[in-house]
């Protein structure tokens, strides 16, 4: 249960501030050009805190932390003080200026992205080398000579110093025949060479995985088949099985790896397995059933309550990188862009597999989970979270339904070129369609949510 609450504040600090951050680019720009602003609001529901400034702008700490709102003084409404001469309705100012003022949340959110990024490299952020594990036999990797233990210094003259930007480098070959990818390697007197290995783009037949495309398996931590955890009540406990017991064989089919076992748990649900334990050297035959659980579509897998032992990789494999001031604010507006050109590809994605993106649309207690896991991963983790997650608010508030930013700016482009405004009926149609769309995603997202919960 304390994690459930640890989850929710979690949520309410990353949702408030990002939203809060959104709300204050509104209120920046609009103030900037004089529109008149009754309310700016940190927070909603019961009033904490107010305070006015000389303009007549109530600034307000609500006790609900989920965002906030500015309010701009509606051209309709009567006041019944004097308008001052620099002071305006939004709705008197040039299409441009109100573009502008509307852009600006999203701005400010994709801004404090790359703050947020600009902070962690500055900090210096920890990676793990490029380095191989190993090499697929007959593989276009093997063909060409790579080999197991080299590390990738370059492809295509880029610096690679994760896999992350190998990936990268690997994919972005559009305009490129040929991949050059520099490595280097210990030879047999422990002294470093380097060695350049040269191959055409097709070779890379799966964009969406380049690195196994090649056969290349990257150094990554083991998970071998030692018990380390045994769940109360569960299948492997009602079968005698006990921590430390390492798994030697299913059904007399020797295992090595933890997903062989897996794989053979999950595929027979409510099926006795012969499983061969060695338990202090001594070889033990127990008999597993392992229990029905169901999952997506009401598919059935088998679930036995054990947990394996996870081997992290060495420190020598990983390396931190920081940067000075102005190379860190470079890197971080190419990392806020590689973000964004994810996201937007992803949107892309919606039009043509509609199934796969709504089973995998998350919602509220996603987030949640997500900002609790990240917070407990430490500090670079929950701002590279923060960064992702600002980066969606913003981009999905251009979105063009009338009820987000990204349709009132569809308005006011329409507006800049009949030269007059939309009828308010074709606004308020527009409104409650939007709305409903937004509903129904929303709908699915915490139907995801509560499912991944339950399961």
């Amino acid at each position: 249960m304390a994690h459930i609450f640890f989850n929710f504040f979690s949520f309410i600090i990353t949702v408030g501030l990002l939203i809060t951050i959104h709300e204050l680019g509104h209120f920046i720009t609009a103030k900037y050009y004089g529109v008149i602003i009754e309310k700016f609001s940190i927070g909603f529901g019961y009033t904490l805190w107010k305070k006015y400034d000389k303009s007549g702008t109530e600034y307000i700490i609500a006790s609900i932390p989920l965002g906030g709102y500015v309010k701009m003084l509606d051209e309709k409404k009567n006041l019944a003080k004097t308008i001052p001469k620099n002071r305006q309705y939004f709705q008197k100012k040039k299409i441009w200026k109100r573009i502008i003022i509307i852009a600006s949340g999203s701005i400010f959110n994709f801004l404090f992205s790359i703050f947020i990024y600009w902070m962690i490299f500055l900090i210096g952020i920890t990676h793990y080398k490029p380095i191989i594990e190993k090499v697929i036999p007959n593989s276009t990797a093997d063909h060409i000579g790579i080999t197991s233990g080299m590390e990738i210094q370059y492809i295509n003259n880029q610096k690679t110093l994760n896999w992350d930007s190998v990936y990268s480098e690997l994919i972005n070959t559009k305009n490129k025949e040929n991949i050059t990818i520099c490595t280097t390697y210990l030879d047999k007197n422990n002294d470093t060479k380097t060695k350049k290995f040269f191959l055409h783009k097709n070779y890379i037949k799966d964009k969406k995985d380049p690195i196994s495309s090649l056969g290349i398996i990257p150094i990554h931590q083991k998970i071998v088949p030692i018990l380390t955890k045994i769940e109360k009540n569960s299948a492997a406990m009602k079968s005698g099985f006990k921590p430390k017991d390492k798994i030697i064989s299913v059904n007399d089919v020797e295992i090595k790896e933890w997903k062989t076992l897996t794989d053979e748990i999950q595929n027979n649900p409510n099926t006795k397995l012969k499983i061969t334990v060695e338990r202090k050297g001594i070889p033990i035959n127990l008999i597993l059933c392992p229990e029905s659980k169901t999952i997506y579509e009401n598919k059935k897998i088998g679930f036995a309550g054990i947990y394996p032992t996870i081997i992290p990789i060495p420190k020598e494999y990983k390396a931190t990188y920081s940067f000075r001031p102005i190379s860190s604010l470079i890197h971080a507006g190419n990392e806020t862009w590689k973000v964004m050109r994810l996201i937007f590809e992803n949107l892309i994605k919606l039009f043509y597999n509609q199934d796969f993106i709504l089973k995998n649309l998350g919602g509220p207690i996603s987030i949640a989970h997500n900002a609790g896991t990240a917070i407990k991963s430490g500090l670079i983790h929950y701002l590279i979270f923060l960064s992702i997650i600002s980066i969606n608010l913003g981009i999905i508030n251009l979105l063009p339904l009338p009820i987000l930013d990204g349709g009132y700016l569809v308005f006011l482009i329409i507006e800049s070129f009949i030269k007059k405004p939309i009828s308010q009926k074709i606004k308020n149609t527009s409104y409650q369609i939007s709305l409903i769309l937004l509903i129904t995603l929303t709908g699915i997202a915490l139907f995801n949510d509560f499912s991944k919960f339950i399961k």
